[in-house]
């Protein structure tokens, strides 16, 4: 009778402790999520490269240029905000109107601009301007190094107005 009292006790410990096991990884945490506020106002990006940007002479003619790789990419997050397949000008400003998504805190863009083959000697840059309203409140550029496109992060910071932070005091 002892040792079927044993095998029993046994089996009813390990089995709970089983059966806690599987009930523990089913169970998923619900973690808050937070979403930042939109940003207010309408914001605009400029992007000016100090070289001509033009396509490989020496790459492969798919035909139609829409299929073609992009000499100029602006991406936000997942987005394409831009890819520009034509040859841009050195100078010539590139802009992107009404960008939306943009949230109270950190934002971030992806800027890559080719180096044409002829011009792979010597360093590159791209001025990147964000406006807000038509008024800049970011101005970055990006610097390739020598046989590289210029590639990079744009981080805007974008900090609550005010009068959306503080508390209304309603009397």
């Amino acid at each position: 009778m002892r040792p079927l009292a044993a095998v029993m006790i046994s089996v009813c410990l390990l089995g709970g402790m089983s059966a806690y096991m599987q009930l523990k990884s089913q169970r998923h945490a619900v973690k808050p999520t937070y979403e930042p506020p939109p940003a207010l106002g309408i914001y605009s990006l400029e992007l000016t490269p100090n070289f001509s940007a033009e396509k490989d002479p020496f790459a492969l003619d798919i035909g139609d240029t829409a299929d073609g790789p992009a000499l100029v990419e602006l991406k936000f997050g997942k987005r394409v905000l831009l890819a520009e397949r034509s040859a841009v000008k050195a100078g010539h400003a590139l802009r992107v109107d009404s960008v939306e998504g943009i949230r109270v805190g950190k934002n971030q863009f992806h800027v890559s601009v080719a180096v044409p083959a002829d011009k792979l000697t010597g360093s590159h840059a791209v001025r990147i301007r964000i406006l807000r309203d038509d008024v800049q409140v970011a101005d970055q550029t990006l610097w390739s190094e020598p046989g590289h496109p210029v590639s990079g992060e744009v981080t805007l910071d974008v900090a609550p107005l005010e009068e959306e932070s503080a508390p209304h005091d309603h009397d």
